[in-house]
């Protein structure tokens, strides 16, 4: 075998790795790219989409936000106020600013 068929066959088997590590790769980013998806069956649970968390902590951060400011008008002395639309969470602020008010009588 020729030198010039030597280098031939070696460039001819790179490529053809090359073109399989390619293949390799792109189906590795489709999988992974499948993962990050944002699915509902994965929400709570470690593959959640990020944003998914994020909503989460925004609403866990309204909620609290919200229960020290009715303590607070509470301790103030102000009339409870505002309406949430969560039925047991509007029940939890009123319970939360009755206990407050009781407990500075």
């Amino acid at each position: 075998m020729s030198v010039k068929e030597e280098l031939e066959n070696i460039l001819c088997s790179v490529s053809k790795r090359e073109l399989y590590v390619h293949t390799a790769v792109k189906k590795i980013e489709d999988i992974i790219s499948r993962e990050k998806a944002d699915n509902p069956d994965n929400d709570c649970t470690e593959l959640a989409h990020p944003a998914w968390f994020r909503g989460q902590a925004a609403g866990i951060d309204g909620v609290i936000y919200s229960l020290n400011k009715d303590i607070d008008n509470a301790l103030e002395g102000k009339e409870f106020v505002g309406v949430c639309t969560h039925k047991k969470l509007q029940e939890l602020r009123e319970r939360i600013h009755s206990i407050t008010k009781r407990s500075i009588k």
